[in-house]
């Protein structure tokens, strides 16, 4: 019998009105439950770390200081400058804020990122000049062409004259087309005492052609080596057998040789233009006049011929252009 009766009694509760709670002034229409009025609520002390405003009493922001709102008008009224590569980007505004809330108006920083090639004050400014760079010529090692003035003097052995030698200047005219390798053309004026003890003025014009073995060094040194022609006057105040009378009274004849000369020398450069050259040639030679009369007589053996020989020694300056 106890087992029907708790659902009932569990409906009826159910449907019991809750008009009592619903007449009390703190619920809510509707209201299932309430809370008594009667019973004291826990009081909370206010923080006296928070704001004790309410969000209508909140601080305004401060205004913004004089000089910082003519500074963004100004980027506002500024118009965008026009630039070989487009417009340049506005300021950066950026803001940051220091703890406290707004007690100080924030610190404004104001980055500005300007083109180099922007319009500056109405004008434009020009873009930088890139000056090209230009190699160094690198100096040339030789020149072409050289002029040689020099003094000689020539050895032509033990004659019939002790004191026999000759002496004279001479220049040449030299065309160098490669480092290595020149032309020489040269005319020399020498005399002295011959083989023979006679009086003797020559005249031998030269072609040579120089082999330098160190084109690139400071102290140049060459072979050369050509040939000659050659004309001679020789006169003695005494009559001889290998002398005819002249038209001054006196005795002499006149040779013409070919031949050709060869050796060596050092060549100094004092700079790119000048340099001092030494050089020794041995040279050799045969008549090539029509005189039936021979040069050189050997007074022992009675030989006669008209093939000469000797030593040439020259030292002289340079100069190139």
């Amino acid at each position: 019998m106890r087992r029907p009766l708790m659902p009932a009694l569990f409906a009826a509760a159910l449907l019991t009105p809750l008009s009592a709670f619903a007449d009390e002034p703190n619920c809510p229409p509707g209201s299932w439950f309430c809370a008594d009025p009667n019973v004291d609520q826990p009081q909370v002390a206010p923080d006296e770390d928070q704001d004790s405003a309410t969000p209508e009493e909140a601080p305004a922001l401060p205004k913004a200081r004089p000089q910082q709102r003519a500074e963004e008008e100004e980027d506002e009224d500024t118009p965008e400058v026009e630039q070989d590569r487009g417009p340049v980007r506005r300021p950066r505004v950026v803001v940051v804020d220091e703890p406290g809330g707004y007690a100080t108006p924030p610190n404004v920083v104001i980055v500005t990122r300007r083109h180099p090639h922007a319009r500056a004050h109405g004008r434009r400014l020009p873009p930088p000049q890139l000056t090209p760079v230009q190699a160094k010529p690198q100096p040339r090692l030789f020149t072409k062409w050289g002029f040689n003035l020099r003094v000689e003097g020539a050895a032509m052995g033990d004659g019939a004259n002790v004191d026999a030698g000759m002496g004279g200047i001479g220049m040449s005219l030299r065309y160098r087309p490669v480092p290595a390798f020149a032309f020489d053309l040269g005319v020399d004026v020498i005399g002295g005492k011959d083989f023979n003890g006679f009086s003797r003025i020559e005249t031998p014009v030269s072609l040579n052609g120089m082999i330098y073995v160190n084109p690139r060094s400071r102290v140049q040194f060459y072979l050369l080596g050509g040939a000659h022609l050659s004309h001679a006057e020789v006169r003695s105040d005494s009559s001889n057998d290998l002398l005819r009378p002249t038209d001054d009274g006196r005795y002499g004849a006149d040779y013409n040789y070919f031949g050709g000369q060869g050796g060596a020398g050092l060549e100094f450069r004092l700079g790119r233009r000048v340099g001092l050259s030494f050089d020794v040639l041995g040279f050799i030679r045969k008549r090539t006049d029509s005189g039936r009369q021979p040069e050189y007589v050997d007074a022992s053996s009675g030989q006669t011929t008209n093939t000469s020989g000797g030593v040439l020694m020259r030292g002289g300056i340079n100069f190139w252009w």
